[in-house]
């Protein structure tokens, strides 16, 4: 995913208040690490893609993809390309 869209401020706010929402029901379900899982969602949500459609995009494994998102995954130890995308994004928890 070389080309990450441009994010306009109204769409970055949403994508904001839908991370701490996602974070607060994955907390609530016991996630270890919420606010990545939620980050993660909303990135591939913004994105389009079904999952393992969004892995291959970013040449990470789909079972990678799943662990982040089932919030199993410190934002450390998200693959690189991964965690650029957060970042590029400003999704980073």
């Amino acid at each position: 995913m070389n080309d990450v869209p441009d994010i306009e401020a109204s769409t970055a706010t949403q994508m904001a208040a839908l991370i701490e929402r996602f974070a607060r029901r994955y907390a609530a379900d016991g996630y270890d690490h919420p606010r990545v899982a939620a980050a993660v969602v909303t990135a591939r949500g913004f994105s389009g893609a079904e999952a393992a459609a969004f892995a291959d995009e970013l040449g990470i494994g789909a079972s990678s993809l799943d662990d982040a998102e089932r919030g199993l995954v410190a934002l450390t130890d998200l693959p690189a390309p991964l965690r650029d995308l957060l970042r590029s994004l400003d999704l980073e928890p």
